[in-house]
């Protein structure tokens, strides 16, 4: 691959290059996050979060993978038709990382670990366990893009290639910026009111709304830097993989 702008960089021109698919990412989420409130965290909710983040996950991948720009409509990239197996993947792969996470989580709390200690303990440990699922298996994602091979022992292989390129920089994606969210709803967690909701009794907290936008806003970077990094691997893997000679 030739020489490629910094992971930082490449995210911030996807938003500006797909700022529709942003601002509708946002606006999405948040009204998920207001209905969230009254419903609680059903399912479907859940799901109706991971297509949201798939409809600007998938412009962010062909804007690195063809150097195209997407607006709302699928239909002119040809990738209608990928997002089903894109959050279909996408979702196994969160599950599939989150198992090791949420056990450990369970042991720490049934035997009684300080509260502040077991969630960050957590915390480090899902960040290693999503870098790792995403890293050897994450170039499923962009393969779904494409319409190419999706399967899980063909992403392994692509690993064999890109895991050395996916690995560090996933552990900024999934890291650093899951830490500046974190950090940021701490720091306005000092200005909410002490019900914690966007609508308390008698009012509305500006503050807990404006941090679920900023909340948001950081998603969408980090769904941007994540495409790059798994797009760019899967480029990498597939030009390294034609380039291997065949033997007779």
């Amino acid at each position: 691959m030739t020489s490629q702008p910094g992971i930082w960089l490449s995210a911030w021109t996807i938003l500006q290059r797909n700022r529709t698919a942003v601002l509708v990412y946002v606006a999405i989420m948040m009204l998920l996050g207001f209905a969230q409130e009254h419903m609680g965290g059903s399912s479907s909710l859940i799901v109706a979060q991971t297509v949201t983040a798939a409809w600007l996950a998938i412009p962010a991948h062909l804007t690195v993978l063809r150097n195209m720009d997407v607006s709302l409509s699928l239909k002119g990239s040809g990738a209608e038709k990928a997002v089903i197996p894109f959050v279909m993947r996408g979702i196994g792969l969160g599950l599939l990382a989150s198992v090791l996470p949420f056990l450990l989580l369970f042991v720490m709390l049934v035997q009684s670990y300080d509260t502040a200690q077991t969630f960050l303990v957590f915390g480090l440990v899902a960040v290693l366990t999503f870098t790792v699922v995403f890293a050897v298996w994450g170039t499923m994602l962009p393969a779904a893009v494409l319409n190419g091979d999706k399967r899980f022992t063909r992403a392994a292989g692509r690993a064999s290639h890109s895991f050395g390129y996916a690995f560090p920089r996933l552990l900024v994606s999934f890291g650093v910026l899951s830490a500046v969210m974190v950090g940021a709803m701490m720091f306005l967690g000092k200005y909410m009111q002490p019900e914690g909701t966007f609508f308390p009794a008698g009012g509305v907290d500006a503050v807990a709304i404006f941090a679920a936008l900023l909340n948001n806003v950081i998603g969408a970077y980090q769904i941007a830097m994540t495409a790059v990094i798994l797009s760019r691997a899967y480029m990498m893997a597939e030009e390294k993989t034609a380039a291997r000679p065949v033997t007779a």
